[in-house]
């Protein structure tokens, strides 16, 4: 999906859609709140909060800065207009994860990486306090840093 080169991450074409799909997720299920991750050669993390579906505002630590070339972008959910609905149906985190990989899968394959493929389970945790998250939020900024010294 990329190469580390001195320590920062350089997404290629398959790398982008990665990137695109995550952000996507935010946007498609706006009770999302996208924190700190980054697309690696071999894999991807990510902190994903899960709203209620009824506040909007933003996270306390969605000014995360995204490890890759990429600014980060505003989280502000506020109501808007058009929104289906003031209480959406919140999918599980499995179902997410799920709708992540079935479509950044779909479009690598359609790019010409045929035979791409998610590894079929994934590993997450449940962030229990802000000193957890912001130790998770510093691994995941500085893993493009320790990739050449990762076995």
């Amino acid at each position: 999906m990329g190469y580390v080169k001195n320590g920062v991450m350089e997404l290629n074409p398959h790398g982008k859609i990665v990137s695109d799909q995550w952000e996507w997720l935010h946007r498609q299920y706006d009770y999302l709140i996208l924190d700190a991750f980054v697309v690696m050669p071999n894999h991807f993390h990510a902190i994903l909060v899960v709203g209620n579906g009824r506040d909007r505002s933003p996270h306390p630590t969605d000014r995360s800065p995204h490890p890759t070339d990429r600014s980060p972008h505003p989280t502000d959910r506020s109501p808007h207009p058009t929104d289906r609905s003031p209480h959406p149906k919140i999918k599980p985190v499995p179902q997410l994860i799920g709708a992540f990989k079935t479509t950044s899968s779909k479009l690598i394959r359609q790019s010409g990486f045929t035979d791409f493929r998610w590894q079929k389970s994934y590993y997450d945790r449940i962030v229990s306090d802000e000193r957890a998250l912001i130790n998770y939020q510093q691994y995941i900024k500085t893993n493009p840093m320790r990739w050449a010294s990762d076995p």
